[in-house]
This record gives C-alpha cells, sequence and structure tokens, in this order.
C-alpha cells in the first residue's frame, strides 16, 4: 500500500451544504475561517434578557383616495364666469370653420378679459407665474411645456 501527500479543500461544497443548522464560519478579511456555534437567543439567559416585544404601531384612519378627475380635453374651451358687459365686449364666438388667427385673436381677447377684474372689483396682486406682459399663446404654450406636450 502507497501512501501520499495531496492538497485537498479545506471544506468540500458538499461538507459545507451538510453543516448542521447550528454552526457557521466566520469569514473576516487578513484572518483565517473560524468554525463556529450559531447562538440561539431565547436559549441563551444573557440575550433572552435583550429581548423586547414588538414596537406598537399606531392604528391610523384610512383615508379613502378622491374620485379621480374627469380628463380634460386640451381642445376645448371652458369659459368661466365674467360678467355681462366682458362677453358682450369680446363679440360672440368665431364661426365654424373660422381660421386660426380668428380664434387665436378671440381667445387672446376672452384670457385677457379673464385677467381684468370685474366691473367695479379691485384688481388683486398678480403671481409671478402670470407675469402682465404674457399673451395667452405664451400662457397655452407655457402649460404646454409644463405638461411635457
Amino acid at each position: 500500500m502507497t501512501e501520499s501527500d495531496q492538497r485537498r479543500a479545506l471544506m468540500m461544497p458538499q461538507e459545507l451544504i451538510q453543516m448542521p443548522t447550528d454552526r457557521l464560519i466566520v469569514l473576516r478579511a487578513g484572518m483565517p475561517p473560524v468554525r463556529g456555534r450559531k447562538i440561539a437567543y431565547w436559549r441563551e439567559r444573557a440575550f433572552a434578557k435583550r429581548v423586547a416585544p414588538p414596537p406598537q404601531i399606531p392604528v391610523r384612519a384610512v383615508v379613502p383616495d378622491p374620485p379621480p378627475e374627469a380628463p380634460v380635453d386640451p381642445l376645448t374651451l371652458q369659459l368661466g364666469p365674467l360678467a355681462i358687459a366682458e362677453v358682450e365686449r369680446l363679440a360672440p364666438l368665431p364661426p365654424m370653420g373660422a381660421s386660426a388667427e380668428a380664434v387665436e385673436a378671440w381667445v387672446d381677447r376672452y384670457v385677457d378679459a379673464m385677467d381684468q377684474p370685474p366691473s367695479g372689483a379691485v384688481a388683486g396682486p398678480r403671481t409671478s407665474r402670470d407675469p402682465p406682459s404674457m399673451t395667452a399663446r405664451s400662457r397655452l404654450e407655457e402649460a404646454d411645456r409644463a405638461q411635457g406636450v
């Protein structure tokens, strides 16, 4: 019978798989592996004292989501409340088939009239989002940019 020294892995893969569940191997950089025993905290008196009850989670009232808003068609103009004098100043809506320029002019007049306070009302402060020099077309372009259109 002949004997020879051969190199062998410290533990083969099947030995790692068959390792008992209460054993472990600690790997740390710069140090050799260490075999050890897992601690069951509920069996060890020193660790059992540290066990705390689970935290109490406050119960929050369930608030239902608001119903979704109906989608707004960007091509539909929804007229806001204007005084009768303001509406008369705008002239009637452009006829069907009117040129783009005629429709745009009417929209500009409408939006500008919306910016004007009703007769006898005091104008409120303007917001930085709506400077006085902004036209209806630039407002629409700004809204399209904000929506990513």
